[in-house]
């Protein structure tokens, strides 16, 4: 059999399949070492059967690989922060994609912001980093990051952000208040290409924390749940409206300070907007929210839940003139 006909049937093998087959004769073994099978490697459906023999099996085959994603692997076969270091010692510069969320070893992004420079999507949810110690990084072409429930210093996050304006997609939802100081102000001066923020369940800003925010005109995507430890000033959320009308997808839930102006400066500004939760906001009343009704007509989706002010003939009246909205609402 040609060649590359073999390549073309076992390049529709899983990663495992492939250490098999390349058992049964020496052509087979010619074409599982071919590194244009590695070059996009996603084990995390198979997160409970990667261990340190894989991983080495994989290191000698998977030249020129550029995106790897791991998320979850390590926890039940595990392999530990030498084999890692290994891998990425081999392979690291030629990453552009990586994904590292919930693995076992969770002290990866110290020597991943050192080996891999070409990286422009990084994700690695749950990992930690030394909490005493600066970790430079040569991540310099980042578009995509998530650092979602992550740990590490403020030092480290803030150079990050400031070395990747580029950044277009940002996730620090659930991270550690302690590690975000100041985190906005670096945003709106070093990433104002952003396209997506996730700010939810940080508790991170302040009074005045959405006004560098207004430095970001791209936002499409903006999630600021439970994000304040500390009303916002007035009027501050209704400028930062007025300074992203891309907007698509906004969620207020549990943030602290929203008034009915802040609403209606949504519905003026930000026609495109087809998302917007609002769980637990005490202060609105209904003419302020039928507002984004009227203003914002591509809207699909409106969370209600828990906003005691709202009363229940204005949901009825929602729900029966705007079919095409699905309004969530329980008291």
């Amino acid at each position: 059999m040609p060649y590359e006909v073999l390549y073309h049937i076992l390049s529709h093998l899983d990663w495992f399949a492939l250490a098999d087959v390349e058992k049964v004769c020496v052509r087979c073994a010619e074409v599982v070492a071919d590194a244009r099978l590695y070059r996009e490697v996603n084990l995390r459906p198979y997160w409970d059967r990667v261990d340190s023999y894989f991983l080495l099996w994989l290191g000698n085959r998977c030249a020129g690989i550029k995106k790897l994603d791991l998320s979850g692997c390590g926890i039940v076969n595990e392999f530990n922060i030498i084999d890692l270091k290994i891998f990425f010692n081999r392979h690291g510069h030629t990453l552009t994609h990586l994904r590292l969320n919930c693995i076992g070893v969770r002290h990866a992004m110290s020597f991943v912001l050192l080996l891999c420079p070409e990286l422009t999507e990084l994700c690695m949810q749950n990992a930690i980093l030394d909490n005493q110690r600066y970790q430079p990084s040569v991540c310099k072409r980042l578009t995509a990051l998530d650092l979602s429930r992550a740990q590490c210093t403020p030092e480290t996050l803030l150079t990050l952000l400031q070395q990747n304006p580029h950044l277009q997609h940002l996730s620090l939802a659930s991270c550690d208040q302690s590690s975000l100081p100041d985190i906005t102000h670096t945003i709106g001066e070093h990433n104002r290409a952003l396209l997506s923020l996730k700010l939810w369940k940080t508790h991170a800003l302040g009074a005045h924390g959405l006004v560098p925010l207004q430095h970001c005109t791209k936002l499409q995507e903006l999630d600021l749940g439970y994000s304040n430890h500390e009303d916002c000033a007035e009027g501050t959320l209704a400028r930062l409206a007025a300074a992203c009308p891309d907007l698509r997808w906004l969620v207020l839930g549990g943030f602290r300070g929203i008034t009915n102006n802040d609403l209606l400066a949504i519905a003026r500004h930000c026609p495109r907007l087809q998302y917007l939760d609002l769980m637990s906001s005490v202060m609105l009343s209904g003419e302020a929210i039928n507002a984004i009704f009227i203003g914002c007509p591509a809207l699909r989706l409106l969370e209600l839940s828990y906003c005691i002010g709202i009363e229940q003939e204005w949901i009825d009246m929602w729900r029966r003139e705007f079919p095409h909205v699905d309004v969530k609402h329980q008291c």
